[in-house]
């Protein structure tokens, strides 16, 4: 959160859980059908994807770059991918439309680690992008959970009111827009919810509206409840 207190937030639901690597079923042996397949690095080398290719396999990698035209697909499986980070140019997708993560096995998750040492020492900023997943211009990302929410329902929405530790943000503190005294468990939210797709349970994330990595602080939150009293809020934890 910036101490101006003027960056808005949105509040997006996660479609793809991550979970712990488990062994893949038969089934699993099967699912990149006739696409070729992507094979592991040694020593956590880092690629370049310039064709479309499918992962079938847990892998550690160091840095993956999608190049444009490049296309990486991670189908519906149980998948453990560690890797330092991805630009994608071309098309990274997890799960399809027509087969999200979870339709052949309710158990199935695809877990990314991002892994390796910050390029500057905390807590100043980077000055460059260095963790995480990063789409560029022309990049495409799909990510296809089968628990989310349809395309009827609130799948994303602005906070309607600032959020985040009192102790840090809250009266007093000198930042524009304090939070309220319980705004690190309770967030108030633009739109209802309370009917429209989440439940108990659901994982939200809550970033900034900024398009800069380093001015963006996502946090991850579990919904305890989402109701629509004076105003729509979820209590989260």
């Amino acid at each position: 959160m910036k101490r101006d207190g003027t960056a808005r937030w949105i509040v997006v639901i996660a479609v793809v859980l991550v979970g712990l690597a488990a062994r893949p079923s038969p089934a699993a042996s099967q699912v990149c059908g006739s696409t070729p397949l992507i094979t592991c690095p040694a020593d956590r080398a880092d690629i370049d994807i310039n064709s479309h290719v499918c992962l079938q396999q847990d892998c550690d990698f160091g840095k993956i770059t999608i190049k444009s035209g490049g296309e990486l697909d991670i189908p519906d499986q149980t998948r453990s991918l560690k890797v330092k980070e991805i630009i994608v140019s071309g098309s990274l997708q997890i799960g399809t439309a027509a087969t999200p993560v979870g339709t052949s096995s309710l158990g199935n998750r695809i877990t990314i680690t991002f892994t390796g040492e910050r390029p500057c020492p905390s807590p100043q900023k980077c000055a460059q992008f260095s963790k995480g997943i990063e789409v560029v211009s022309g990049g495409a990302l799909g990510l296809y959970g089968l628990k989310g929410v349809p395309p009827s329902q609130t799948s994303w929405t602005y906070l309607g009111a600032a959020a985040g530790p009192p102790g840090r943000y809250g009266a007093g503190t000198g930042v524009g827009n304090p939070v309220a005294a319980n705004g690190d468990t309770v967030i108030q939210l633009a739109d209802d919810v309370s009917t429209k797709g989440w439940q108990a349970g659901d994982w939200i994330v809550i970033a900034t509206t900024s398009f800069n990595p380093s001015e963006t602080e996502p946090t991850t939150s579990r919904i305890r409840r989402a109701e629509d009293a004076a105003l729509p809020r979820a209590t989260v934890r």
